[in-house]
């Protein structure tokens, strides 16, 4: 009688499912990576219709202006004038 062939039949279904789940994980991954990129990208195209009904530009701001940081109130600035 064959020992191996017993352990290949008590195993396979764990090893199956270990299978099953990694394939499971992999689609959600690119179905979430997809949606990401897709969101991205409409959320690129929606920034730049705002700014060019407002009439601005879209580019990114290239305002070089005091060393002050205001964006949030209880973050330390580095950048303090002596």
């Amino acid at each position: 009688m064959d020992c191996g062939h017993g352990q290949r039949d008590k195993y396979g279904w764990a090893v199956a499912l270990i299978v099953i789940f990694c394939i499971l994980m992999l689609i959600a991954l690119f179905v979430t990576l997809f949606c990401w990129l897709f969101n991205r990208s409409a959320d690129k195209n929606q920034k730049k219709e705002l700014l060019t009904n407002a009439g601005l530009s879209p580019a990114p701001s290239q305002y070089l202006g005091s060393n002050e940081t205001f964006d949030k109130p209880f973050r330390i600035s580095f950048w303090v004038r002596v």
